[in-house]
């Protein structure tokens, strides 16, 4: 009895010890070669050994880098090399292939084996892209297709306004791009259609039609004297930074901000203004007939007014009490727009007659009048100067204008009249000059005199 049970643990240790050995003999089979099951891609690289596999994987790569890519855009193609586009590295996929599932561990080696056989393993070649090569590419396929948002904007068509729709503006999707041509790296089809991204403008229709902006609510129009280049050219300019401009409900208008310092840097002349009573030469002279017409549209469309001062003398382009003056940093023509809906600020100047409109929601009232009434007016004073070149007893008179204390009334409808006082303006007169004679003529006759045909001569000396 004892003597079978010698035999048989002799046997189980001879099968262990053959197991062992059939195992470990196995694995120094794989000791230089890839394990079965492994996949490089979709190539089957099991059983192969480093150099092996390198030469079906590098026949493989250099195929792939001799196609090109084919780029699309609507009926645009543009072909780029593979070559160009990316960069293949097969060194750490093959070393990984042939690294794999192997430990110091004989035994679980031959289990990593068998499970390897039932489920394959698919390791990546290392792909990255070739910037420097791509970037001519995204650059030329960029500058073709790209096109900027225009922002929908408003349209005035028989005092009424119109939305004329925004265009998107489209860009390339570089970032999608490359991902697109990493992705088909191993394709046959190596078709792509560009990516693009959509611009979408600051201004869309759906934003303009939110202002509520949508008929005229107020307009005026003053006369200038377009032979005045300069001055007409400073109105013009000012105008132009006025044109356009949309006021939010709520929101107070500010003249110097908007239209900004007058410079000549900026393209104003100089013109006549007034300066302490006197009509001077200026930088940016013409302006205050903007800064007046538009008081007149914001009295008409019957806005708040936050800030605005009267000239010191008369102005000839609106009447009494309806102008305003502005001089940047000092003196400024603000209004808050009270209505419930934005506000559309128009500035057409035509050949000699300066217009400004208002656009919004609706008028405040059917009729709105404005009337001046002049209070008092002011005699000018004279003032007397002594003339060294106005002969002695001789006087020469100039004389200046008079001033006025206006008061301006705001009258509403047609039938039952509302009248509200909106200001109070004095302007200042203009003295008259009187020049006094202080000449001394000096008359030295000659002793001898001589009578000629009934005529005196006078000889001097």
């Amino acid at each position: 009895m004892k003597k079978n049970i010698i035999i048989i643990i002799s046997i189980l240790l001879l099968c262990v010890v053959s197991v062992i050995f059939f195992l470990y003999m196995d694995d120094q089979k794989f000791k230089d070669v890839i394990y079965p099951g492994i996949f490089i891609n979709d190539i089957d690289v099991s059983y192969l050994s480093y150099d092996a596999a390198k030469i079906k994987i590098l026949k493989r790569i250099d195929e792939t880098l001799r196609e090109d890519y084919i780029l699309i855009y609507g009926n645009k193609v543009w072909n780029l090399k593979t070559a160009n586009a990316v960069r293949i590295s097969a060194e750490k996929v093959l070393s990984k292939a042939l690294s794999m599932g192997k430990t110091n561990n004989f035994v679980k080696n031959y289990m990593t084996r068998q499970k390897m056989k039932r489920n394959s393993l698919y390791l990546e070649i290392d792909v990255g892209l070739n910037e420097e090569g791509i970037m001519t590419a995204i650059q030329d396929i960029s500058q073709s297709i790209s096109t900027e948002p225009k922002n929908a904007s408003l349209e005035i068509v028989d005092d009424k306004v119109n939305i004329i729709k925004e265009i998107n503006g489209i860009k390339l999707d570089e970032i999608g791009l490359k991902a697109e041509i990493l992705k088909k790296v191993w394709n046959e089809d190596k078709i792509i259609e560009i990516p693009i991204i959509e611009i979408v403008p600051e201004i869309t229709s759906e934003k303009l039609y939110a202002m509520n902006i949508r008929t005229k609510i107020g307009e005026y129009s003053t006369k200038f004297n377009k032979a005045m280049e300069e001055r007409t050219e400073n109105i013009k300019l000012a105008a132009g930074k006025l044109d356009g401009f949309i006021l939010a409900p709520g929101e107070i208008f500010s003249f110097n901000e908007v239209v900004g310092e007058r410079t000549g840097e900026k393209g104003y002349k100089e013109a006549p203004m007034f300066v302490n009573n006197r009509t001077v030469l200026g930088i940016g002279g013409g302006v205050c007939q903007l800064s007046s017409t538009l008081y007149n549209v914001v009295l008409l469309a019957d806005l708040e007014i936050i800030e605005r001062s009267n000239h010191s003398l008369p102005v000839s382009y609106v009447p009494l009490g309806r102008d305003a003056t502005v001089n940047y940093g000092t003196i400024d023509f603000r209004f808050k727009n009270t209505t419930n809906g934005h506000i559309l600020i128009k500035c057409q100047v035509e050949n000699d007659t300066l217009t400004v409109s208002f656009f919004g929601y609706e008028k405040p009232y059917e009729t709105i009048e404005l009337v001046s009434e002049v209070v008092r007016k002011i005699p000018p004073p004279v003032h007397t100067i002594n003339d060294d070149n106005l002969e002695e007893g001789k006087t020469k008179l100039v004389p200046g204008s008079p001033g006025y204390q206006v008061k301006l009334y705001k009258v509403y409808g047609m039938k039952e009249r509302e009248k509200i006082l909106i200001s109070t303006d004095t302007y200042n007169p203009v003295p008259s000059i009187l020049y006094v004679g202080k000449k001394k003529l000096v008359q030295e006759i000659s002793s001898q005199t001589e009578l000629k045909d009934d005529n005196i001569t006078v000889a001097e000396h």
